[in-house]
């Protein structure tokens, strides 16, 4: 009897280092959600229903395949499609001018949150370096769903996906849209697609300011002063949104 109860109490032992060793090599997702479902969250984040054959998913690990200094991550990549247009030789106001698609590429590496990641880890993740017409840096996205989450992607998705997923920590999101603005790529992609997010970081209760709306009958001259014909001033938060939104649903075009 006393002998099985040894045998026993071996086996438990056994299996929890077992456990404890799998867990640390990142095997299994632990307690976080499932990778699977993870990456079709983002990809809707990414692209929201409204356009969903924009984003694809291209590559998932089933198995974490990502392994640095004892730390195991799991592997996602989506690819996206931007149109082109080209030169058009013979410009004809009755046909469209000639396009392409372009392919570009997005990855993200998921390590659960049990596996607390150093500070600049982003950088040592062996990213498969897609090429892209436009900028692209490897990002600290923060935690969220039991996984810290790293990405190589465009400044401009990885803010949505941290907006969109309500990630918490990471690198600092206004700081890399201000880095945004500066960055001269084709069609200064970039900078226009970070100042269309820039008012996500505006305090939630800033307050509106009365800006001069034209009227259909206004005069040719235009003035901010009170009492001009053809000027009235109201609250044009709406106006302004409706504008930009259009704008930025429009950078998704590339030039």
């Amino acid at each position: 009897m006393k002998q099985t109860i040894q045998h026993v109490l071996v086996f438990a032992i056994a299996t929890t280092l077992v456990g404890f060793i799998g867990h640390r090599g990142g095997a299994s997702e632990a307690r976080g959600t499932p990778v699977h479902i993870l990456a079709e969250q983002a990809r809707q984040a990414l692209h929201p229903p409204a356009k969903p054959l924009q984003c694809k998913i291209t590559h998932l690990d089933t198995n974490a395949s990502i392994s640095i200094e004892g730390y195991h991550g799991y592997r996602i990549v989506f690819s996206e499609y931007f149109t082109k247009y080209l030169p058009d030789p013979d410009p004809s106001p009755i046909r469209l001018s000639p396009s392409t698609n372009i392919e570009e590429f997005i990855e993200i590496v998921l390590f659960p949150l049990e596996d607390e990641t150093p500070s600049g880890f982003a950088n040592l993740i062996p990213w498969s370096g897609f090429e892209s017409m436009y900028h692209v840096q490897p990002v600290d996205m923060g935690d969220g769903f039991g996984f810290h989450w790293f990405g190589r992607m465009h400044l401009w998705d990885q803010d949505d996906l941290r907006e969109r997923l309500g990630l918490i920590g990471g690198d600092n999101r206004r700081e890399l849209a201000t880095v945004g603005l500066s960055i001269k790529d084709p069609g200064n992609m970039t900078a226009n697609s970070m100042a269309c997010r820039m008012d996500r970081f505006k305090p939630k209760k800033e307050s509106h300011t009365k800006c001069p709306r034209i009227r259909l009958d206004s005069s040719p001259i235009l003035s901010t002063n009170v009492g001009l014909k053809g000027i009235e001033y109201e609250d044009d938060t709406d106006l302004l949104n409706a504008s930009r939104d259009s704008h930025c649903a429009s950078r998704r075009t590339a030039f």
